[in-house]
């Protein structure tokens, strides 16, 4: 609470909070709850007898009212959202540059390194020996627009030594541009290769996708990489139509690009960013965003050649996203206390409102997980995956940073901070019993139990109808099966050349459980008396990270004559 008030401001202040806070408690209370229902037309989950769909909680995403409420004009402290190296990395190329990312704009005059020796000075530093010495940086640390602001990047004058535990430590003297300093001090661990990064960056994922045709009127643009980029060769135009920076956002053939309404938001560690116009699109016009070879990773490789994305607006958007399904579920048990955490929704979110807290037990961020009704909460890891890329914005997993205490009930909440891509909040959720932990942090490769048809099987129908039983719940955001053009891209695959080509899915079922999938095929799919065989990759993982056991896994049929 800002000291400077006097308090009869702040008792007149508090009670008018608390008669909006139950004002608008009543209001929700008449809300009625939206039914959970099936994001993608092809991909169903069913229910075997061992769980069932969630049900949306409350719409209660805002932190809890009990303690002091931040007024409107209370300044946040800033903090550290994410850094690149991203913490307790592995194999980070030893040419990497260091990047910084803060939840909001901070004075560029706090942020300071050692360039001039190897003292442990600055409030940025980078330690092989618990900062005995400090690596020395070529320069201060620069920031995109080299001056305040909220990404700060340091360049070492000399390469990292190879294969070597470095400490990260961002000291909590930095402050924001009124002054408030961070809450505390960061340290981030991370390993290096054996070797330099000389390859060049490549687009992993789009929101919208390639060609998409539902598309809101007044939706962002995000695109993810396969690695950290540089942020500072990442720039668009914020005020006319000429086609500066790096990122180009056009009607397409007009010639003129639009303007953005500020530059580029970065999330997971700076893999990915977001842009908007500052100007709604027009429906059923085509619209291109071509990202240049200016663009860089943090290694300084640009890309390899422009690359540009197609798509077609329709209508405004106006519709919240609801919560398709979360795992774990409400009331499972036993759950591995290293679990993952998978949410899937029903349209895209907007990937730079997925904010994870990964530096201290605050209830902070946009989704959150807690023992003690949300006074604390669990560390997530910095990044969020889009395992699964024909879904990418639908379905996320979370990793988290800290394992879970044994025997322990825990709830997940989500906020309204969560967007789709057109701005829409999400109405909030939070569990209403959890779910319950078992003793065990779960460390054991996952394998096949059983598969059908069974390896050497013969005269099988040409319906194709695999089911597969896994012998533990699997990460079901890894469990893909679809692919286009005959392409074998997917996760589960089924051929007849040896996976030069695969077999077209045209239908997939997800059991609740994620330990049993089904796919099938129309009765044209397979070819009469030919040997196929089934792939499953060794990319699919168990509900707590674990990859398959022994490595990709492939039986084979032979259909009837």
């Amino acid at each position: 609470m800002l000291q400077t008030m006097n308090k009869n401001f702040w008792r007149v202040a508090r009670l008018s909070w608390i008669a909006l806070f139950l004002l608008v408690a009543s209001c929700e209370d008449k809300k009625q709850s939206d039914p959970v229902t099936s994001t993608l037309p092809l991909l169903t989950f069913a229910s075997d007898g061992n769980g069932q769909l969630p049900q949306d909680g409350e719409n209660d995403g805002n932190p809890s009212f009990p303690g002091s409420p931040t007024f409107p004009g209370t300044p946040t402290p800033p903090n550290v959202s994410s850094t690149t190296p991203s913490h307790a990395s592995n194999n980070v190329p030893i040419n990497a540059k260091i990047t910084v990312n803060f939840s909001k704009t901070v004075s560029a005059a706090s942020v300071t390194t050692n360039s001039a020796d190897t003292n442990c000075s600055g409030t940025i530093q980078v330690s092989s020996n618990d900062f005995a010495t400090c690596v020395r940086m070529n320069s201060a640390p620069v920031s995109p627009n080299g001056g305040n602001h909220s990404i700060f990047q340091l360049t070492p004058a000399a390469l990292l030594a190879t294969d070597t535990p470095y400490k990260l430590r961002i000291d909590k003297l930095i402050t924001d541009e009124s002054g408030q300093a961070l809450t505390e001090t960061v340290v981030r661990n991370f390993r290096t290769s054996n070797s330099a990064d000389i390859a060049s960056p490549f687009v992993q994922t789009t929101l919208p996708t390639q060609g998409d045709a539902l598309v809101g009127t007044g939706t962002s643009v995000a695109f993810q990489f396969n690695e950290p980029m540089d942020p500072s060769s990442l720039t668009v135009n914020t005020v006319d139509g000429a086609c500066t920076g790096t990122i180009h956002f056009t009607e397409a053939n007009s010639g003129v690009c639009k303007r953005m309404i500020a530059q580029p938001v970065f999330f997971n560690g700076n893999r990915g960013f977001s842009i908007k116009p500052a100007v709604a699109l027009l429906p059923t016009r085509e619209y291109t965003v071509k990202i240049t070879t200016g663009a860089k990773d943090a290694a300084g490789n640009p890309l390899n050649a422009n690359y540009t994305l197609h798509f077609f607006p329709q209508n405004n958007d106006s519709t919240p996203p609801l919560l398709n399904l979360i795992f774990p579920d409400e009331n499972k048990v036993n759950i591995a206390r290293n679990r993952v955490i998978t949410l899937d929704f029903t349209e895209k979110i907007d990937p730079k409102s997925i904010v994870l807290n990964s530096t201290n037990n605050n209830c902070s961020g946009s989704v959150q997980i807690s023992s003690d009704n949300f006074t604390s909460c669990i560390r997530f890891r910095e990044n969020f995956r889009y395992d699964n890329p024909s879904s990418a914005g639908l379905r996320h997993t979370l990793l988290l940073q800290d394992v879970l205490a044994p025997q322990t009930v825990y709830k997940i909440r989500i906020t309204n901070a969560l967007k789709d891509m057109s701005g829409n909040s999400f109405g909030g959720y939070t569990q209403t019993n959890g779910f319950t932990t078992g003793n065990d942090v779960d460390n054991t490769a996952p394998s096949v139990q059983t598969i059908t048809p069974a390896d050497g099987a013969t005269n099988v129908s040409t319906t194709l109808n695999v089911d597969i039983r896994f012998n533990e719940e699997m990460n079901p955001n890894l469990l893909t099966g679809f692919s286009s053009g005959n392409q074998c891209t997917a996760n589960i695959q089924v051929s007849k050349d040896d996976f030069a080509t695969c077999v077209n899915i045209s239908g997939m079922t997800i059991y609740l459980s994620n330990d049993r999938v089904r796919l099938s095929a129309n009765s044209t799919a397979l070819t009469s008396n030919t040997t196929y065989k089934i792939r499953i990759m060794a990319a699919v993982r168990d509900a707590a990270d674990n990859g398959l056991s022994g490595g990709d896994y492939i039986t084979e049929f032979t259909t009837a004559p």
